[in-house]
């Protein structure tokens, strides 16, 4: 148990940073709002803008501001888009051991794929929020903890959630300290209001719950701890991008130069529009030469003020309208301009009384080709396809411009990092709702990325029959088949359980299984249904569209037969 004076501590540096509103960990949080202008919705870059354009004045200041747009967010998603095939269900899966019977009824495999209260299970949000969090703030911290204690007859529920940096008030191996969304009741003017602070402190065996109390402006805590987890280390990790002296940087923080350059020049051209694309009217004229017209006013007479002093009163001139000159503009209205004023220099009017003056707009032509280049080189340096690459049929594999093998590298890498921190969150959210109870899973990682259709895995399967290719491969062919097949999780967890239950042999190398046959310690029809289950099981799917709603004990029956029936030994060996 920690120690109170250790978290006095902690909360006394919190409290003087929240006072001042700054950040603990300045550097994160910049990191962050750099990315977060390209990656979030109705984020306004103020920084940027001001950084770059500080004599601006007000009213180029709030057009900016007002017809704001981004024009970075959307190749921000699709860098982003282009890293998702990590988790292409052709190429990867998560096996639930099975539950304690005590646990059957609340099984983990419900919990984490159907029952999960984040975005239905954890999977789907691991996918749509920390994947794509993860580039914009990497050393935000994501905290498994329960949403709330329930009754003793009741499993506790326990949730990731991501705290960006600016909500991290310390981050080490021993301690997490986060900013939460809740607020507790305290006074303010005599009033009760929701508007305390609420913070979680978690430990390698507790989770602090530390509430503010009594005067809003008085900053007193309770502690109180609020869940053992018992998982034995910090249910917490950074999100994590590139290593760094202070933590970690985005793995997209390299590109944030050109995004930055594309998104200050993109409003520069909005602004520029409106300058310079527009033509603009001109119009010669005379002075109002009505008699008493200064200006554009007429003298009324005197009139007191409120004071009884004498002052000189005027009136808008009716000749000119009050703008002191006599030229008038409108479709129907015709001016006349006479010579006699250039006569005594003996020059000609410049242009006619009214006219058309268009602005140079090669300046904006040459914005716009530098913010293309930026959008097209921010995300190409770092070898992350955003664009389609134009394929004339001359160029070699060294000419395109982005090198497949250092992307297939970079995804490699990712889906290692990715996968390691999902199986991580699951072992303790396992572990915090059953205890050591908790059975665990096996999640097999992607080691290749390819996306094929099923049209085309149809073509290879054909091709594959026809050429007589070993049972082995047809049999790969026909999982990554059905894979494109199940639309939802659902399916596919129903087909991860079918084939855990019915293929005793699933885990094992085809090394390890030849030497058992060999040896006589696994029945060669065992074998052959390996090599065909899922040939055979998608055979039965094109027979019947609900076939794997039956239970598993006829699916396996029927494929158990049909693995028995013929001379199988000359097929296999």
């Amino acid at each position: 148990m920690l120690e109170e004076s250790t978290i006095s501590l902690l909360l006394s540096e919190a409290v003087e940073k929240v006072k001042r509103n700054k950040p603990v960990y300045s550097e994160w949080v910049r990191m962050a709002d750099r990315a977060a202008i390209h990656a979030h919705i109705d984020t306004f870059p103020e920084s940027l803008f001001t950084t770059k354009a500080p004599r601006e004045d007000e009213a180029q200041w709030e057009y900016r501001r007002t017809n704001y747009r981004s024009n970075t967010r959307v190749h921000w998603n699709r860098a982003v888009n282009s890293t998702l095939r990590i988790y292409n269900k052709q190429n990867w899966s998560i096996k639930f051991n099975p539950d304690k019977p005590q646990f059957e009824s609340e099984s983990a495999r419900a919990y984490f794929t159907e029952d999960y209260p984040r975005f239905g299970s954890i999977t789907n949000w691991f996918q749509s929020v920390f994947h794509t969090e993860k580039f914009v703030d990497p050393n935000g911290v994501v905290l498994v903890c329960p949403e709330y204690i329930p009754e003793e007859d009741e499993l506790v529920r326990p949730v990731a959630k991501i705290y960006p940096s600016d909500k991290v008030y310390h981050c080490s191996e021993d301690l997490v300290m986060v900013l939460t969304d809740y607020k507790s009741t305290v006074q303010y003017n005599g009033k009760p209001v929701k508007e305390g602070l609420v913070f979680y402190l978690a430990t390698d065996e507790w989770i602090y719950k530390i509430e503010q109390v009594g005067k809003k402006i008085d900053y007193k805590f309770e502690i109180e701890e609020y869940f053992q987890h018992g998982v034995g280390e910090v249910p917490a990790f950074q999100l994590k991008g590139y290593p760094i002296k202070y933590g970690y940087k985005s793995y997209f923080y390299d590109a944030l130069d050109a995004l930055d350059e594309a998104l200050y020049d993109y409003s520069t051209l909005q602004l520029g529009k409106v300058d310079r694309v527009f033509p603009i009217k001109v119009e010669v004229v005379d002075k109002c030469n009505a008699s008493g017209c200064e200006g554009g006013r007429v003298f009324a007479g005197v009139k007191k003020d409120k004071d009884g002093n004498d002052i000189k009163s005027y009136v808008s001139c009716d000749s000119c309208g009050g703008t002191g000159y006599t030229g008038k503009s409108g479709p129907l209205v015709v001016n006349t301009i006479t010579t006699d004023r250039y006569e005594t220099d003996g020059q000609t009017p410049p242009f006619p009384n009214v006219a058309f003056v268009s602005p140079d707009v090669d300046p904006l032509r040459f914005l716009k080709e530098d913010i293309d280049s930026n959008l097209s080189n921010a995300f190409t340096s770092l070898n992350i396809p955003v664009t389609i690459d134009k394929v004339d049929g001359t160029e070699t594999a060294t000419g395109r411009l982005i090198d497949r093998e250092e992307f297939y590298s970079f995804l490699v890498h990712l889906a290692k990092e990715n996968f390691g921190q999902l199986d991580l969150l699951m072992w303790w959210v396992g572990l915090m709702r059953y205890g050591n109870d908790y059975q665990g899973h096996v999640i097999h990682e992607p080691n290749e990325f390819t996306i094929r259709s099923s049209a085309e895995l149809t073509d290879e399967l054909k091709t594959a029959k026809e050429a007589g290719l070993p049972d082995m491969v047809i049999g790969e062919l026909s999982r990554q088949y059905i894979q494109t097949r199940l639309t939802t999780d659902s399916d596919a967890d129903r087909l991860n359980e079918v084939i855990e239950h019915i293929d005793s042999l699933r885990h094992q190398s085809t090394e390890q299984i030849t030497q058992a046959v060999a040896a006589g310690a696994v029945e060669r029809w065992r074998w052959k249904l390996h090599l065909n289950i899922y040939a055979w099981i998608l055979q039965k799917i094109d027979e019947d569209a609900d076939y794997l709603s039956n239970s598993i004990a006829t699916i396996k029956a029927e494929l158990e037969t049909m693995a028995k029936a013929g001379n199988i030994v000359e097929e296999i060996l």
